[in-house]
C-alpha cells in the first residue's frame, strides 16, 4: 500500500504532466498575435528527411502579427512555402502577407516570396512594407 507521501509525490507529477501539456495546447491558439510556436508542427523535407521548421530556418517575429522565416539554405526554400499551412484568413479582409525572401533580378525586378493571410492581391493593388512603412 502506498504511503501519503508517495500518493502526494505521484499527485505532483501528474499535475506538472498536465499543466505542460495545456502550455503546449494554449501555445496553439490563435490570438491575433504573432506566435513562432504555431509553426512547431511544419516539416518540411530536407534532404530526404523530414525536419522541423525551426531547425531549416530562423522564425523571428519582427512586429506583432508578423513571422519572418529565413531560411539557412535557399534550396530548402519552396519546400517551406508549401509546407506552411494555408490561411484560415478572410478574403475579404484587408491584405496582410507574409514576405518570406526576395532577390533582384535583372529582367524582372525585384522577386519577392510572398504568404498571403488575410485578403487578395489584385493587378495593381498597393502594398505597404511594414518594416520600411512605405507603399508600392
Amino acid at each position: 500500500m502506498a504511503t501519503g507521501k508517495e500518493i502526494l509525490n505521484d499527485a505532483k507529477q501528474k499535475m506538472a504532466k498536465s499543466g505542460d501539456a495545456l502550455q503546449r495546447t494554449l501555445a496553439d491558439i490563435r490570438a491575433g498575435q504573432a506566435n513562432a510556436s504555431l509553426l512547431n508542427s511544419v516539416k518540411v523535407e530536407y534532404y530526404g528527411a523530414p525536419t522541423p521548421l525551426n531547425q531549416v530556418a530562423s522564425i523571428t517575429i519582427p512586429e506583432a502579427r508578423q513571422l519572418l522565416i529565413t531560411p539557412y539554405d535557399e534550396s530548402v526554400l519552396e519546400e517551406i512555402v508549401n509546407m506552411i499551412p494555408c490561411p484560415d484568413g478572410d478574403e475579404n479582409a484587408p491584405l496582410q502577407a507574409l514576405i518570406f525572401d526576395s532577390y533582384y533580378d535583372s529582367y524582372k525586378g525585384v522577386v519577392c516570396y510572398v504568404r498571403i493571410i488575410d485578403g487578395k492581391v489584385k493587378p495593381g493593388t498597393k502594398v505597404k512594407l511594414m518594416a520600411t512603412n512605405k507603399v508600392y
